[in-house]
């Protein structure tokens, strides 16, 4: 692997402290993404399909705050 490639992998792994602009988004999403937790619990009945919907969203909520707080 090329030095520069090896160094665009390692920031993929780096933690970033948040900036106040970033910290706005991070809140905005975070907001959002407990209107949609509340909706899918109270919608939907509890099981298997619930649950992975909740982990979906997980994952989702994770990938956008590193879209947020990562450029690529």
């Amino acid at each position: 692997m090329r030095i520069r490639d090896q160094e665009v992998v390692h920031a993929r792994f780096d933690s970033v402290i948040p900036n106040a602009v970033m910290q706005s988004r991070l809140e905005s999403v975070r907001a959002a993404v407990r209107e949609c937790v509340d909706a899918i619990v109270s919608c939907c009945h509890e099981g298997r399909a619930q649950s992975i919907a909740l982990t979906k969203l997980e994952e989702a909520s994770m990938w956008a705050n590193k879209a947020i707080t990562h450029k690529e």
